[in-house]
């Protein structure tokens, strides 16, 4: 994907991130990779509705009082019972509003190939996909990073970028020239204890030791940056009408969750 000049290449160079991505996207490519952007039909990923299922009603039996107090508290506060169903419920329940309401999201997710599980895992943006089901878009763009080794293969439906505006628009949408971001890199396939240790921090469930290679590939990961605290205090502000949309037994979510 090329974007001539006039519809906003100047603009994107202009982005405070845009340097980082850019020297991240010369790396890879120096190294033999390449991006893809993809738009994946929902055969495509797991079946949501039980875990999503689990979570609403896990959410909706936490008493009235601890939602309260979650909504009001501090937000760097994260010392609280339930806090990671409660934040991961509010945040799906606030993208997806989002999308109903037409504001849509910022960011897309990143899609990755883990060929030693034969699957492609969302990371990050699984509340993103859960928030995308919920809506019922008919596809999900998402971006994925190629390492040119013989065990991976781009998702299909795959359209590969050709520049760093191409993939900054892929990441964010018509948006991107209004985007604030943090770019961060780390060791796909770490060597050193310290990178083990911080890329495990970012990927928990990627297991590097499946695939041997000396070539010194590298992860990229988007996100809001200092911009997540306004976020996250929008989703955990959407607490108390989770709780109450949940309890009504008679809404559009209860009935297409089968609650």
């Amino acid at each position: 994907m090329t974007i001539p000049e006039k519809h906003g290449m100047l603009t994107l160079r202009h982005t405070f991130y845009y340097h980082d991505l850019k020297r991240w996207w010369d790396y890879h490519h120096e190294l033999g990779g390449s991006v893809y952007e993809c738009n994946l039909p929902w055969d495509f990923f797991p079946d949501f509705k039980s875990d999503l299922k689990k979570l609403f009603i896990e959410y909706a039996s936490i008493p009235f009082k601890q939602i309260e107090e979650f909504q009001s508290a501090f937000i760097y506060n994260n010392d609280m019972a339930d806090r990671v169903v409660m934040e991961d419920a509010c945040k799906i329940w606030f993208l997806y509003r989002n999308i109903k309401d037409g504001v849509g999201i910022k960011f897309n997710p990143q899609i990755i190939h883990e060929p030693w599980a034969d699957r492609y895992r969302v990371h990050p943006g699984s509340g993103r996909l859960a928030s995308m089901w919920l809506a019922e878009l008919n596809n999900v763009k998402c971006v994925y990073t190629h390492f040119d080794e013989s065990c991976f293969e781009p998702p299909a439906y795959n359209n590969i970028l050709h520049d760093v505006e191409g993939m900054v628009l892929s990441m964010f949408g018509n948006t991107a020239s209004k985007m604030r971001a943090d770019i961060e890199t780390y060791q796909a396939f770490p060597v050193t204890p310290e990178e083990q240790r911080y890329t495990s921090e970012r990927d928990s469930e990627w297991d590097w030791h499946k695939v041997k290679t000396d070539t010194r590939w590298k992860f990229i990961r988007y996100s809001e940056g200092q911009s997540f605290v306004e976020s996250k205090q929008q989703w955990r502000d959407c607490a108390i009408d989770l709780w109450y949309t949940l309890n009504s037994h008679d809404n559009e979510l209860i009935s297409k969750l089968d609650i």
